[in-house]
């Protein structure tokens, strides 16, 4: 499924109607203790799991998080940028937690086991891309995939059961099976939120978006230049590297580029010319490329007028 702009935009508005539904002792509890412009407490903790998982079930028990204990599968590292996700989520809504072996667990107020552990050896997940599930047994929740994107979504719904409830954290107890129907499960355009991957990426993260297009916000140096033409600054490569470190290791796909504006003193791209191809290819296909990413063309409302050669070979904007 392919998503055009106005279907983003859409998108967008629905995820942002539901903090409105959020909890209201949640959000009061998160604003007394001062993290009411805290971007990273979102999503504030609404009762569900959004979107709406393939089979969930809430239970009436709440752990506290004072206590959490983290049990991780043997391939699962703890710096893994998955888990960075849960453990930020324990933490910033007031938790502790420590990893620990399964035979170090006692005193432990929560345990979340993470991946293929020992402990879920009975636990099948959907054999489906990006399937998972999340079941619990006492004091204990188990997360579990079929692929490596699926125990990102089995993070993402776990979060959304993390509360602050009298001034203490807790998580609700969930039975969830899970999968996406499109693999593509969310796409984020205009990913330059705040001009900052990190709050994109968490943004993508809470409510299982998993494709962006940066366009120019992030990757524009405009205090260096704002013509395509020229060669790209140390400051573009940096930020399309950090880009990719980030979004590469949530398993992302993710697009960079420019508007390539015509407007004032900058050409209008020309897409006849192979000068100007071989420059948008050098200049940003191939460093973004090399970052793991994909290159954003934007040419916006800047194509109309065509270009007198464009106009010529082609005939329309869509075939040029």
């Amino acid at each position: 499924m392919k998503l055009n702009h106005y279907t983003a935009v859409v998108v967008m508005l629905l995820v942002c109607s539901l903090f409105a539904a959020a909890d209201e002792q949640t959000k009061s509890q998160i604003e007394s203790a001062g993290y009411k412009t805290d971007v990273m407490m979102m999503p504030y903790y609404t009762g569900t799991i959004i979107p709406t998982p393939q089979q969930a079930k809430y239970g009436k028990t709440f752990l506290s998080l004072d206590r959490t204990g983290i049990v991780l599968a043997d391939d699962i590292m703890s710096t893994d940028s998955r888990l960075s996700y849960l453990l930020d989520r324990i933490t910033r809504y007031g938790g502790n937690y420590e990893f620990v072996s399964p035979s170090g667990i006692q005193g432990k107020t929560c345990l979340i086991y993470v991946g293929n552990t020992k402990e879920a050896a009975d636990l099948i997940p959907p054999g489906k891309p990006q399937g998972y599930l999340i079941s619990s047994k006492g004091n204990k929740i188990f997360l579990k995939a079929h692929d490596y994107q699926g125990l990102l979504w089995a993070i993402s719904s776990l979060n959304q059961m993390i509360r602050i409830h009298k001034q203490k954290p807790q998580v609700r107890l969930v039975e969830v099976v899970d999968w996406p129907e499109t693999l593509q499960r969310g796409f984020l355009g205009g990913g330059g939120i705040g001009g900052k991957p990190e709050i994109a990426a968490h943004f993508m993260v809470a409510f299982k978006f998993n494709l962006v297009d940066f366009r120019g916000e992030i990757t524009k140096d405009k205090e260096h230049h704002d013509d395509w033409r020229l060669p790209r600054s140390d400051i573009f490569y940096k930020r399309v590297k950090e880009i990719g470190e980030r979004f590469n290791a949530l398993g992302f796909e993710w697009y960079a580029g420019d508007r390539f504006l015509g407007y004032g003193k900058v050409p209008q791209i020309n897409c006849s010319s192979e000068k100007d191809f071989n420059i948008i290819y050098k200049n940003f296909a191939l460093p973004i490329a090399e970052a793991g990413g994909n290159l954003s063309v934007q040419f916006d409302d800047t194509r109309y007028p065509l270009h007198p050669d464009d106009k010529k070979k082609f005939g329309t904007a869509a075939k040029a």
